[in-house]
């Protein structure tokens, strides 16, 4: 369960993501995706093994509500050898639910 509430109507969602490729294969392949709480598509972003860093994802919030963040990737390299990094910015709800 959580406490606290979601993004703020109209306020932005920033999500950063940071591979550390370097030991990536050039056919690993990321997806990120920020999704409303209805499931549909506000941002999304491809980035393969072989590209620089991805600049942030941003999207706008059309509902105070949680949203998803979705990440799917294909062609990983072996377990600890993917390293990445994931960091979300958004505005919240000043009112707890």
């Amino acid at each position: 369960m959580w406490a606290g509430s979601g993004a703020q109507a109209g306020a932005p969602i920033s999500a950063s993501l940071r591979p550390a490729a370097s030991h990536w294969d050039p056919g690993s392949e990321l997806l990120l995706e920020i999704l409303a709480p209805d499931g549909s598509r506000l941002a999304s972003q491809f980035w393969s093994g072989n590209a620089p860093a991805p600049e942030s994802l941003d999207a706008t919030s059309k509902v105070p509500a949680w949203h998803l963040l979705r990440l799917t990737a294909t062609r990983l390299p072996p377990p600890g050898q993917m390293p990445f990094e994931l960091t979300v910015t958004y505005t919240a709800s000043q009112t707890l639910e």
